[in-house]
């Protein structure tokens, strides 16, 4: 399935591809969980996909509103 996403930032940019990556990597770490452990494994990653997409997600952020404030 192929889908087309307009980004208006660069935020959203950063976001939408860390998505998909995050969206990939879950794909392939519960395909190659054991049987019995699929949910154990991809809750784990999806915590830490999770937590590194957040963080990603705040530090753009307040990149962007520093870089705004010094051309102010």
């Amino acid at each position: 399935m192929e889908r087309t996403v307009t980004v208006r930032t660069e935020l959203e940019s950063i976001l939408v591809e860390q998505a998909l990556a995050m969206a990939r990597e879950l794909e392939a770490v519960t395909d190659a969980a054991p049987d019995g452990q699929v949910l154990a494994v991809g809750e784990l990653a999806a915590v830490r996909l999770g937590r590194e997409l957040t963080r990603l997600a705040l530090e753009s952020a307040l990149q962007q509103q520093a870089q705004a404030a010094e051309k102010n």
